[in-house]
């Protein structure tokens, strides 16, 4: 089962990466949709709750489809899972060494 996350906090991981790839400040977008950048920052870091109008907003500023903040969401769930089991898995089969090689 996928690890659980925050879906405030992804959502706002996923605004912050949208933003920075299109080169944006948070005070840039949020200049954009007339908002505070504290608000910007608190969206962000997930401890703020986003109400759909203004996801919306961000969304269009950002020339993105509302959907792509879920869909980044979803994708980080499912890397964060595999990162777990990657490395339960390589834990799982690391040669444990006694020191009494060849010599």
């Amino acid at each position: 089962m996928p690890a659980k996350t925050k879906p405030l906090l992804s959502v706002g991981k996923s605004i912050k990466r949208i933003r920075e790839q299109r080169g944006w400040s948070q005070e840039e977008l949020a200049q954009a949709v007339k908002l505070q950048r504290a608000t910007i920052t608190r969206y962000e870091q997930g401890t703020l709750n986003i109400k759909a109008d203004r996801l919306y907003d961000i969304a269009t500023a950002l020339e993105v489809d509302l959907g792509i903040f879920y869909a980044l969401r979803e994708q980080d769930s499912r890397l964060a899972h595999i990162r777990k089991f990657a490395t339960a898995s390589h834990d799982d089969h690391t040669p444990h060494t006694t020191g009494d090689g060849p010599r």
